[in-house]
């Protein structure tokens, strides 16, 4: 638990921050997306700042989920677990294999989250400009909406790179370096178990959905405040 209750804070802060400044330098001056209202944003826009900002969460994404795959995957003997949790699992990780042992997966992950949160955040433009009324703004949405297109978005992004998923923990949760690379995973994956490529799917899937119901619920929100706190302090 240790895991995602420390680093999901430190990952969505960089998500988000990169997302808005990345639609942000996308806009012209005169958009008004450039204030924090991304409603008018182009779609493509919005797919390209979410693509960068997945990429550059990567950096903290990859050995916080090694640290929790291998915490996860230790069995119990007489005397505990060996790691109380993945930072100290990460810790033993650096000891004997130096930062590249703790980058194992990164490449993967990068493969993940790029594209992922790119179909992400314009999955959810895209619902939410789909169910607003003609003629109303989609600034007016209703909590249930804005519940519902964050969910099915959670989804979206899920599904767009399951199998990177798949590849990346396969890499993370092996015992030293079974596989040389991405690829080689990946092939030895799709060679002799085709399956195992989809496998855990539905859970992920029911899981998604109310994760980030709630994290796009709470960010629109959040950016409708401050975006009125802006207009009102700039009158």
């Amino acid at each position: 638990m240790s895991s995602p209750v420390v680093g999901v804070g430190l990952i969505n802060a960089i998500l988000f921050g990169v997302y808005g400044h990345t639609l942000r330098l996308l806009a012209d001056e005169n958009d008004n997306y450039a204030m924090g209202d991304d409603s008018a944003a182009p779609v493509s826009h919005i797919f390209v700042a979410g693509s960068v900002a997945g990429l550059v969460n990567t950096i903290i994404a990859s050995p916080l989920e090694l640290g929790k795959i291998q915490a996860q995957n230790q069995l119990n003997t007489a005397e505990g677990a060996a790691f109380r949790g993945p930072l100290a699992c990460l810790q033993d990780i650096y000891r004997a294999r130096g930062l590249a042992g703790c980058m194992r997966g990164f490449t993967a992950t990068i493969l993940r989250e790029t594209p992922s949160y790119g179909a992400y955040f314009a999955a959810y433009a895209v619902l939410c400009r789909a169910m607003t009324p003609e003629g109303a703004s989609v600034r007016d949405l209703g909590w249930g909406k804005l519940l519902l297109a964050g969910g099915m978005a959670g989804m979206a992004g899920w599904l767009s790179t399951y199998p990177i998923d798949v590849v990346k923990t396969r890499m993370q949760s092996a015992e030293g370096l079974v596989y040389k690379n991405t690829f080689e995973c990946a092939k030895h994956l799709v060679r002799h178990e085709p399956a195992a490529m989809w496998r855990g799917l539905t859970a992920t899937l029911v899981r998604a959905f109310p994760t980030n119901a709630a994290t796009l619920f709470t960010y629109t929100i959040a950016m409708r405040m401050f975006s009125d706190l802006h207009a009102s302090n700039s009158d």
